[in-house]
Parts: structure tokens; C-alpha cells; sequence
């Protein structure tokens, strides 16, 4: 195990590895608040993804504990969108996200960066809340089949084909 120090916080944690995976588990011990980071990729920066996972989820858990009765529950009429999606740039992931959706490419170095909320604004159809002034940005529409379930959506005039 390991002792580190980031910003004004301490972490305990091991990495490890063997040929073709990569391995980092990360514990704060004053929030109890660990994550655990699992690759298939060689030469993955594992350390960077924890550490970047940690800052996207312990605020969410911290708030969850300190207040069980208040954290969000989710809207289950959102299930249908919640997946992951393969387009030409990458896959990126629907899930719930305080009260409502979010997108985020499995790509980013920097999740927390890189998650955008959704605001539903009609049937199967939602726009990306924009990071820096709340506006709405860009439409994203989801084909469902008529059985009720998600095949894809589109952004950016790409369809992005639900794969999970």
C-alpha cells in the first residue's frame, strides 16, 4: 500500500499489474470513500483514471450519506435511454444523473469534464445542458423501436447505436 497526498487530501491505495492489465484501488480514509479502477489496456494511466473517478463519484456518495432521504432517486420512465452507445468517435455512456440523464464519452481523460446533462424537451427528445452557462446546446434524439426500447440517438447529425 501506498500513502499520497492530493491537494489537501490523503489517499492509501495499491496498483498493480500484470501482462495486459492494469490495477489501482484508491481509499480517502476520512470520507471512506473508495474507488477501484480495473484495465485490459497496457501502458493505461490507471492512477489519473482514479483519481479523476473519485473526483466524479465521492461528491455524489458524500452527499448520499449525509443525507440519505434527499438523494435523488431517478425517474424510472428515463431507464429506456440509460446504456451504452458506439458511434465513428467512440462510445459513450446515457446514464442517470441527479434527477434526470447525462452523456459521457468513455474517451475522456476527464470525466467530470467531460459529463453533460440532458434536459428532456419533448418525446425521445432531450438537449445538453452546457457546462459553462447552464443554456441548452445541442438537440439529441433517441429512435425507439415500437416495442418501447432504445436502438440509438443522434448528435451532431451521427447516430450513436446503443450496444448495452
Amino acid at each position: 500500500f501506498s500513502v499520497k497526498r492530493d491537494g489537501d487530501r490523503t489517499f492509501v491505495g495499491h496498483g498493480g499489474g500484470c501482462p495486459g492489465y492494469y490495477t489501482q484501488f484508491r481509499l480517502e480514509p476520512k470520507s471512506k470513500i473508495a474507488v477501484i479502477v480495473l484495465t485490459n489496456a497496457i501502458g493505461s494511466d490507471v492512477g489519473t483514471y482514479a483519481a479523476k473517478a473519485f473526483d466524479l463519484v465521492a461528491p455524489a456518495i458524500k452527499k448520499a450519506i449525509d443525507d440519505p432521504d434527499g438523494a435523488p432517486t431517478g425517474d424510472p420512465s428515463l431507464d429506456r435511454y440509460v446504456g451504452v452507445y458506439d458511434s465513428i468517435w467512440g462510445q459513450a455512456a446515457v446514464l442517470h444523473w441527479e434527477d434526470g440523464l447525462a452523456l459521457l464519452s468513455l474517451r475522456a481523460r476527464n470525466p467530470k469534464k467531460a459529463l453533460h446533462k440532458l434536459k428532456k424537451t419533448g418525446e425521445h427528445t432531450f438537449r445538453r445542458i452546457r457546462n459553462d452557462d447552464q443554456e441548452l446546446g445541442e438537440t439529441i434524439v433517441f429512435d425507439v423501436a415500437e416495442d418501447g426500447s432504445v436502438r440509438r440517438f443522434k448528435q451532431h447529425s451521427n447516430w450513436n447505436v446503443k450496444v448495452r
